[in-house]
C-alpha cells in the first residue's frame, strides 16, 4: 500500500482546550459512519506528533498539518498586541512648560523653529505602557523607537526596552 492510498479524508479541525493540541484526524473510507483517527497533533508552539508512523509520508496529511501551522502562524501574528496609542497635542497657552520642554527637544534634535512647533501642533503619539514595577505611563513612540530617554515617570529611573 503506498502512504497516499492509507487515508481518503483528513482533517485539522479539533482543538483540544485542555491538552492545548489540534488533532489531525484521518479516514480510511469514505463511509460517513466511520469513525476517523487521530494521526497527529499540533501543539500551541506548532510541534506535531504523529500517533501513527506512516502518516509523516502521506501527502494529505503533511499538507493538512503544513495548513494547519500556515493558519496558526497567521493568528498569531494577528493577534499579536499592538501599542495602544493615544496623541497628545500641546497647547502653547495651556501647557507652557510641557510645550517649550518638547520645542526645546526637538530644537536641540536640530530641527529649526517654527519647524518644531508645526511637529508639537501636528501631535505627538504616545504610547501606554505597562510593567508592573512601575505602573501605568505614556511614553513617546519616538522615544520607544530610539530607546532614548525613556524614563519611568514615577521614579525617574531609566526604562530599557529589550530588544526582539
Amino acid at each position: 500500500m503506498r502512504f497516499d492510498d492509507k487515508y481518503k479524508e483528513v482533517h485539522c479541525t479539533y482543538y483540544d482546550e485542555d491538552a492545548h493540541y489540534w488533532h489531525v484526524d484521518a479516514w480510511r473510507t469514505d463511509d460517513p459512519t466511520e469513525a476517523g483517527m487521530t494521526v497527529a497533533v499540533i501543539n500551541d508552539f506548532g510541534g506535531v506528533f504523529y500517533a501513527d508512523p506512516d502518516a509523516q509520508l502521506c501527502t494529505m496529511v503533511v499538507e493538512c498539518i503544513e495548513e494547519k501551522l500556515t493558519e496558526m502562524e497567521a493568528e498569531a501574528v494577528k493577534t499579536q498586541t499592538q501599542p495602544e496609542t493615544i496623541t497628545i497635542t500641546l497647547s502653547e497657552s495651556q501647557h507652557p512648560a510641557a510645550f517649550n520642554a518638547k520645542l526645546k527637544d526637538l530644537i536641540n534634535t536640530g530641527l529649526e523653529k517654527d519647524e518644531a512647533r508645526r511637529v508639537i501642533y501636528g501631535g505627538i503619539e504616545m504610547e501606554i505602557l505597562h510593567s508592573p514595577e512601575f505602573g501605568t505611563f505614556l511614553v513617546e513612540s519616538e522615544s520607544l523607537e530610539s530607546a532614548n530617554g525613556v524614563v519611568d515617570p514615577y521614579t525617574g529611573m531609566r526604562i530599557v526596552i529589550p530588544e526582539d
